[in-house]
């Protein structure tokens, strides 16, 4: 993790758009999820992320978005993908590191919509693998998985109501 090099690395090519990518594509995940599988996606997402995260509690459910994301960048990309990019072809990495970041999404329910939810994870994880290989720089993974979490569940309180 760079501190020191955050802005220069935000302004390296395609960095800042894929940044944004996550929240884009989760607000997607869910609106599709929603047509597809009516309130049972939201409902499975909220089971999901109910054993971890405190919806009661604004200010401990911020908090804990921000150290599990910190915690899977570092876990994932800054080590599981950094370290075997420096072995295997980025490509394998990439996709075997999302593989295993989705496995540990996997909960029970619906296969179709468990199916649904892991592939959106898997993609997502792609997308920070790449943001990570862009960058050169585990903060930025970081800050776009923090970003994409927190606009999701926005968007997952909105369709509650």
């Amino acid at each position: 993790m760079r501190f020191d090099t955050i802005a220069a690395d935000f302004k390296k090519p395609g960095v800042l758009l894929l940044v944004l990518l996550p929240s884009v594509s989760g607000i997607a995940a869910l609106v599709v999820g929603n047509m597809i599988f009516g309130g049972e996606f939201v409902a499975h997402v909220m089971g999901r992320t109910s054993s971890i995260l405190s919806f009661d509690k604004t200010a401990l459910l911020i908090g804990q978005v921000i150290i599990a994301a910190f915690g899977e960048e570092i876990a994932y990309r800054g080590f599981f993908f950094g370290k075997s990019s420096k072995i295997f072809p980025i490509w394998v990495s990439a996709v075997v590191s999302s593989a295993v970041f989705a496995a540990g999404h996997i909960a029970t329910g619906n296969i179709g919509i468990v199916a649904y939810d892991i592939a959106g994870v898997f993609i997502d994880s792609l997308i920070f693998s790449v943001i990570y290989q862009k960058s050169e720089n585990c903060v930025i993974s970081t800050f776009s998985h923090i970003l994409g979490n927190a606009i999701s569940l926005v968007a997952v309180f909105v369709f509650l109501q």
